[in-house]
């Protein structure tokens, strides 16, 4: 290992340091040796302040080392076995508070894989309810993408790696989500999302070269859920990357805010619509196929009342206890009607599941008569 780099380690591992001092010192050492930059945007709960960031269980669980007013340090285990210590691994990730909205944090491992994918990311899915992802649409995960380019003054992104997932064929009455790939040719980034959009599917995460000219500068990864990495210059994919998906968090609290029956002074009801712009139910088998899709919702229960000739489903988020009744008697939209408890996560979980399976639209207001 170099000198220069043992110093920077030695910095990284010592002293609290603030926003800018880490993104400084990642960036140096990226540009001295060839290392990955893993990172994943998350909003945290009112938990976190309260139990100063000591989240989790047996399984996964974190402990603040320290803290300062734009970053902090914390130490994640992680057991594969619960009852055993022996199966305990440490690792030591930082935090980036966002300055625009200091309750959005990135959360970042340098070098270590694992720290990310075996410690972050674990330790996230285990404290879903404290620790809130980002969801993108199709065309969220393209504008950031699009503004990326822009923003850094790039010529081109260049697509080398991709997770794709299919959605299931409208002529499939199973709801099966296609495959995983990760072999990508090196196409051009519209070329790419053309491809995916031909064949009914979104990228899961995507990796791509930034080009400025015929010069590479830096290799970037991009995920629906809020994952980010970057092989040079963590500082641009931090403020073009995870500062927009940081942005999402207050856009979803817009669009499904508010709608909770019991915090409403007569106990209407406020219900919004995924509208399609198209008679996609003019066809019996898309009721079907989108039943069965509801039914893979992976965060919760799923009850269809009935199923023909309109669609009337029950949906209950197990994760933080939001409800909301599904209705299809338009050939053009959905109609979600938010029950007594209904969270704007829980909401969010909802939309994406059926922008997974079945298909995108956009979420609009639905006004009820007086």
């Amino acid at each position: 290992m170099p000198p220069l780099i043992k110093q920077l380690l030695s910095r990284l591992h010592g002293k609290p340091l603030e926003r800018e001092e880490l993104l400084e010192l990642l960036d140096t050492a990226l540009g001295i040796e060839p290392a990955t930059v893993y990172a994943a945007t998350v909003l945290e709960g009112q938990r976190v302040e309260a139990e100063h960031w000591r989240l989790g269980g047996s399984r996964c669980r974190a402990d603040r080392i320290w803290e300062t007013k734009s970053s902090v340090k914390l130490e994640i285990r992680s057991r594969h076995d619960p009852g055993s210590r022996e199966s305990e691994t440490k690792y030591l990730v930082y935090g980036l508070r966002h300055e625009a909205r200091p309750d959005v944090v990135t959360l970042l491992a340098f070098k270590d894989r694992m720290a990310f994918y075996d410690g972050i990311r674990r330790w996230v899915h285990f404290n879903k309810r404290d620790l809130v992802s980002p969801a993108l649409s199709d065309r969220r995960f393209r504008h950031i993408l699009e503004a990326f380019q822009g923003t850094e003054n790039l010529s081109g992104l260049v697509v080398t790696r991709a997770s794709v997932r299919l959605r299931m064929e409208p002529q499939a009455e199973r709801a099966s989500v296609g495959f995983t790939s990760v072999a990508w040719p090196g196409v051009p980034l519209p070329q790419a999302f053309q491809w995916v959009w031909d064949n009914n599917g979104w990228f899961r995460t995507l990796t791509f070269d930034a080009l400025r000219g015929h010069h590479e500068v830096g290799r970037f990864s991009l995920g629906r859920r809020g994952e980010v990495s970057a092989t040079q210059r963590f500082s641009a994919a931090f403020r073009a990357l995870c500062v927009p998906l940081g942005s999402t968090f207050a856009e979803d609290e817009r669009a499904f805010g508010h709608r909770a029956r019991r915090d409403l002074k007569f106990r209407e009801v406020r219900p919004l619509a995924i509208e399609y712009g198209r008679g996609i139910f003019s066809d019996a088998s898309a009721i079907r196929r989108l039943a069965s899709a509801l039914r893979l919702f992976p965060n919760g229960v799923v009850s269809v009342y009935h199923g023909n000739p309109y669609l009337h489903a029950a949906i209950l988020d197990q994760v933080d206890g939001s409800s909301t009744e599904l209705w299809v008697t338009n050939a053009g939209r959905i109609l979600l009607v938010p029950q007594m408890r209904a969270t704007v996560w829980g909401l969010k979980r909802v939309v994406q599941h059926i922008y997974d399976t079945f298909a995108e639209g956009e979420v609009t207001d639905v006004s009820v008569p007086a």
